[in-house]
């Protein structure tokens, strides 16, 4: 009985540390993107101005409050933590894919359509990451967990913030974009090594 504790307590630790460092992908790649895609927009779509930057945003950012909800509700009805796990690494991989084809885009339509595929990956990133890392967190150190989870997630943001501003001022807007996407691919990776994990309590079950 205690070596099933403590296989599980360094199972839930890598699960946390994994799913920590696959939102540091994604964070960070939104942080990278994020700094430079007023400039971007202006300076390489064709007719977009500041209220197209701001009209795309609130697409995007309209579209993952849209399917949050149901794509909540579905996960509930899954059995098990494999799904979750699958449905996150498409949401990595489909925000890069998405942000390496805008930074090759130049049409008022593109940026649009990208900025709709770009909010269907943050919904299904958002849902399933909360799911799995809410699953995992030992209720004895709830705070303590979130507190890491969120110091590792702020560092990210501050670096990515940086580079992003660092990267616009000595390279084509573009290539930050591009950056961004290939960061979040990466990001995307992680998740794939709890699959076993997440199967194994399936199992349990």
């Amino acid at each position: 009985m205690r070596q099933l504790l403590i296989n599980k307590l360094i199972t839930d630790k890598k699960v946390l540390s994994l799913l920590t460092l696959n939102d540091f992908g994604t964070w960070s790649s939104a942080s990278l993107s994020g700094i430079i895609f007023p400039l971007f927009s202006i300076s390489q779509i064709k007719g977009a101005d500041l209220t197209d930057v701001g009209l795309s945003s609130l697409v995007f950012l309209g579209v993952s409050a849209a399917l949050n909800l149901p794509l909540g509700k579905a996960m509930d009805r899954l059995k098990g933590y494999v799904d979750e796990t699958y449905i996150l690494v498409a949401s990595s991989v489909l925000r890069g894919i998405a942000l390496i084809l805008l930074a090759y885009s130049t049409s008022l339509a593109a940026l649009y359509f990208y900025q709709i595929i770009l909010g269907i990956a943050r919904s299904m990133n958002y849902v399933s990451w909360r799911v799995l890392f809410s699953k995992y967190l030992d209720p004895k150190h709830v705070g303590e967990q979130w507190s890491v989870y969120d110091s590792v997630i702020a560092i990210g943001l501050g670096i990515a913030t940086f580079i992003g501003g660092y990267m616009g001022d000595n390279f084509p807007y573009s290539y930050v974009i591009l950056v961004a996407g290939l960061v979040s691919i990466v990001g995307g990776v992680f998740p794939l090594f709890i699959v076993k994990d997440v199967k194994e309590i399936a199992e349990e079950k």
